[in-house]
This record gives C-alpha cells, sequence and structure tokens, in this order.
C-alpha cells in the first residue's frame, strides 16, 4: 500500500481485477474503495477527462472493477493500515470479507507523489542538480489550472499529496509534476443551474486549511452573513486559524508587517462586500479563487519541506545547509544557495503572499500566476548560468557570503510612512503590500472597487 485518505487505499503495483489473472506492473496504480464512493469519484474523472483527455495535467482513473478476493487475502497485513476498515459493516470482519462490496480504480502510474518526492529532496546531498528541475516541473500545475479553469472545472482540493511526480528516465531529477484526486473537484455540469450551484457551494462551505476564509460563507444568503455579530465573526477567525495549523512557520503571521491587517470582524465585513458583487456576477469566482489560494498554501508547505523556510517574528528566516544539514558546505553550493535566497525565495513569497490574501478576488488567477511563477523560475536559472560562467574567472577567496539567516523577507524602509500612517482601508493595505521593493516582485494589483469591475463586465 502506497498511501491512503479518507475514501480509499493506493497500490502499486496495482491490486488485480475479479476478472483478472496476473498481476499488474509498477506503471499501475489501483484505488480500493467501497462502490458507492468508486461510482461518484468514476462521475468526477468524467469530466476531467473531457477537459485533459490527454492528461497532459492530470492523472486520473481509466478503469473500474470489482476486487480480485483473493488479491485482498495476499495483502491482508498491509490492509490493516486501510482506514476502509472504520467503515465496515458490524457484519464483516476483514476487508478481504467484504470484498464483494470493494472496487478499484485503476490509472497511469507516477514514480511517486510530491509527498514522496519531497523526502527524495530532503534526504539528498546533491540539492544543485536537482532543485531547479524540481521548480521547473511546478510550472505545469500553474499550466493546468489555467486549462481547468477556462473550461469550468475546479480540483478544489490541490496539496502536496494530490500532486504526482514523473522523473527523467534513470535519474531522480524532477520532469513534470500533475494533479491527482479528484473526489472534490466541481466541474462546468454542475453548476450550469442556480440549483447546481448552490449544492457545489453549500458542499464546500467549510473550515478547511486549504480554502480561504471566505469558503465558510459562500453559501450563506448575504442576510445571514450582514446578520453576524462581531463576536460570531472573532470565534470564526479564530476557527479559521487553527485549521490553519502554521504554528510557528504561519505565513498569515506576515501580514502583520508592512501595513497589512490581521483578520478582523470588520475585515470580515469587507470581505462580505466583495462576497455580494461576487453573488451578483459569476460565483465560479468562488472555487476559481480558492484553488488559487490553496495553490499558495501548497507552494509555501513546499518551501518550508524543501528549503527549509521558517517564518518566525514577522520575517523569512531562509536555508543554511550548514545549519539544517549539519555539515560544511563547499563554496560551490554556498554560492547555489546564495542565489536561490536572493533570486528566488523573495519573489516567490511575493507570489504566495498574493495567493492567500483573504480578499480572495485579488488573488491573481492561474494564468497570470503561471506568467509570474515562469518569470521567477527563468530568473534563477539565468542567475544560476551566470554564476556557473563567472566561476571560471573569478576567485571567490575571501569573499563575504551572504548570511540567510540575517536577512529579512521583506525590505519596505522606503514605504514605511505610507503604510504605517493614518487610517487604511483592508483592500488598499493589501494591495499596496503586495508591490515589493524592486529585488522583491510580486504580481501588480489594481486596486480597483471590484462592484465597477463587475458593472463593466456586465454592460
Amino acid at each position: 500500500m502506497t498511501g491512503f485518505g479518507a475514501f480509499g487505499c493506493g497500490f502499486v503495483p496495482a491490486l488485480r481485477c475479479a476478472d483478472e489473472t496476473e498481476s499488474s506492473n509498477d506503471s499501475v496504480f489501483s484505488k480500493l474503495m467501497f462502490k458507492g464512493h468508486a461510482d461518484t469519484e468514476m462521475a468526477l474523472v468524467a469530466d476531467i477527462a473531457t477537459v485533459d483527455p490527454g492528461m497532459d495535467y492530470a492523472l486520473y482513473p481509466n478503469k473500474v472493477c470489482r476486487v480480485n478476493p483473493q488479491n485482498l487475502e495476499t495483502h491482508a497485513a498491509n490492509l490493516e493500515a486501510c482506514p476502509l476498515k472504520a467503515r465496515l459493516p458490524k457484519t464483516k470482519t476483514s476487508l478481504a470479507n467484504a470484498a464483494e462490496d470493494l472496487y478499484l480504480l485503476k490509472a497511469p502510474a507516477a514514480q511517486m507523489d510530491l509527498y514522496e518526492y519531497i523526502n527524495v529532496l530532503t534526504q539528498s546531498q546533491n540539492i544543485q542538480r536537482l532543485w531547479l528541475p524540481f521548480f521547473r516541473s511546478l510550472e505545469n500545475l500553474f499550466r493546468g489550472l489555467e486549462s481547468f479553469h477556462s473550461k469550468g472545472f475546479y480540483h478544489m482540493d490541490i496539496k502536496i499529496e494530490n500532486v504526482a511526480m514523473l522523473l527523467e528516465a534513470g535519474t531522480s531529477e524532477a520532469s513534470t509534476a500533475k494533479f491527482i484526486d479528484f473526489g472534490l473537484s466541481v466541474s462546468e455540469p454542475m453548476v450550469r443551474t442556480p440549483e447546481g450551484m448552490q449544492k457545489a457551494l453549500a458542499s464546500h462551505a467549510q473550515f478547511y486549511k486549504l480554502y480561504g476564509i471566505e469558503m465558510p460563507f459562500a453559501a450563506a444568503p448575504k442576510a445571514q452573513r450582514d446578520a453576524l455579530t462581531d463576536g460570531q465573526l472573532t470565534y470564526f477567525i479564530k476557527k479559521y486559524y487553527d485549521v490553519l495549523d502554521f504554528n510557528y512557520n504561519n505565513p498569515y503571521d506576515m501580514y502583520i508587517t508592512n501595513g497589512r491587517p490581521k483578520i478582523t470582524p470588520q475585515v470580515m465585513r469587507e470581505i462580505f462586500e466583495v462576497m455580494d458583487d461576487v453573488d451578483s456576477g459569476d460565483k465560479r469566482k468562488y472555487f476559481e479563487k480558492s484553488d488559487m489560494h490553496a495553490m499558495g498554501i501548497m507552494l509555501h508547505n513546499i518551501m518550508v519541506a524543501v528549503c527549509n523556510i521558517r517564518i518566525a517574528n514577522k520575517q523569512i528566516n531562509y536555508y543554511d545547509v550548514e545549519r539544517q544539514r549539519g555539515y560544511v558546505a563547499s563554496a560551490d553550493l554556498r554560492d547555489f544557495l546564495e542565489t536561490v535566497n536572493k533570486q528566488f525565495i523573495p519573489g516567490l513569497y511575493g507570489l504566495i503572499f498574493n495567493l492567500i490574501q483573504p480578499d480572495f478576488m485579488l488573488r491573481a488567477n492561474a494564468q497570470d500566476a503561471g506568467v509570474e511563477y515562469r518569470r521567477l523560475v527563468d530568473g534563477l536559472e539565468s542567475a544560476l548560468r551566470t554564476q556557473m560562467e563567472s566561476r571560471s574567472s573569478a576567485s571567490t577567496v575571501g569573499r563575504a557570503l551572504f548570511d540567510p539567516f540575517k536577512t529579512p523577507m521583506v525590505s519596505n524602509a522606503s514605504n514605511t510612512s505610507s503604510t504605517t500612517s493614518g487610517k487604511r482601508s483592508f483592500r488598499t493595505a493589501f494591495s499596496n503590500g503586495n508591490t515589493g521593493d524592486g529585488n522583491h516582485i510580486a504580481i501588480p494589483i489594481k486596486r480597483q472597487k471590484l462592484s465597477r469591475r463587475y458593472r463593466r463586465r456586465r454592460n
């Protein structure tokens, strides 16, 4: 068993279908599920197959079948950890005894999921060879979301565990990344009618660590949102932060600096005003912006795991191989890390902060976010190439080394007076806070009233 979720357990090589006599090879993945959940997921698979028929951006099941009972007996030890056991009826004592109710979803297998590949990156001592291809591989996720969203398809469960990694043949270098697991996805056919839209919003109206704070209120009518008291909103805000559960690596901590306000009841009421405009326009924006919020959270989690980013005391602590790995870095490795710390991480966090901001209509769409992410990776690759070319002609002896643990994430001295004086609105503070300082470039945000933008579209 390679992993499990709330509704199924994965196996590579795949388990056998009831009508199969030979085991599958390592190129096939199977997900063991109860029939009802398997039918539901296959219905969603039909939608993703329509928007991505070539599996350019996603890996999804292309076969459903009843599981082979003998195969369950063979894998009885592995199945002990499968959470499906908790869903067994009282008359069944094991999954092997419930074979008639269990089905397999079969799909092309990736070499590993992103969670597993992060372990490869964190254990490797050859990060100079692996990091850039890895960062480059994530571009495919932005291209995928751009394609999905343009066709009215929304993943709604983007996280490290739901990304598959494909590697270059015979190496541990990343080739590309693709989405998997579409059990919570929303498609155009589901939301064509007002009733379908309301049902889809209600099914996602929850405090989930991947969703922005707007989603729990998306299905509520305006009158119900407006009736919430400050005490109730304070309770919801605390609950939201508890669900995020970032501890000392909370990226939202950065909003306290640079004139960015914390989420307060007043901020929530301004978010509700934005939601009122969306409710009178295209409610699919809720799903689109939720996917983008989840991308920002996932990118932050990747940087925490891979580059050992630490957010504390309202600043970013960068990667230091000697402190994090416990061995002395060579001059080449120091140069490499200095370039990553200076040329890539600040700009990437500018993008992350844009994607996770509470004012969801100011989050970049997939196309703009993808353009910004590719620009950052291109800039890193160019800087590394320049570094390699200059290394042969210049000596590094005696050079002052960049100390990543003494450099704050954002240098905003030039904006101090404008961001700390006077009464500032929530929307202005967030949009101004994304401009950066020349070295830390984020996506430019247009400070325009949402209602006007929607009015122009309707007219």
